[in-house]
């Protein structure tokens, strides 16, 4: 079985503006049906976008940013993420793996 390529740095158009992006998401999150709370009463399906399956340490919403920090710090010949959070951050824990990702060093100040 072989490694999966890792994406190179890429552009994305949004309005006016280039932004660059490191894509870390590996596909579109699947949404899933709330069977207990769909369709009761005549009221609609009920689904939830499953942002835990993005592929990058559980880190939901959290990624899709982050592919746009990484993307910046790489196409400025960036080398190294620098991070301050709480101790028990999943932003920080998502931060670093995005880093390690990326091909970049990341260096994390923890507040109390």
């Amino acid at each position: 079985m072989t490694a999966p390529a890792s994406p190179s740095v890429e552009t994305v158009r949004i309005g006016n503006a280039d932004f660059p992006r490191r894509r870390l998401i590996s596909g579109t999150p699947p949404l899933e049906r709330l069977a207990n709370l769909s369709g009761r009463d005549g009221r609609a399906p009920i689904l939830v976008k499953r942002d835990d399956l993005t592929g990058l340490g559980l880190g939901g919403n959290k990624v899709r940013k982050l592919e746009f920090y990484t993307g910046q710090a790489l196409a400025q010949g960036c080398d190294t993420l620098v991070i301050t959070g709480a101790v028990q951050s999943n932003y920080v824990r998502v931060t670093a793996a995005a880093a390690c990702a990326a091909g970049l060093d990341c260096h994390i100040q923890l507040e109390d």
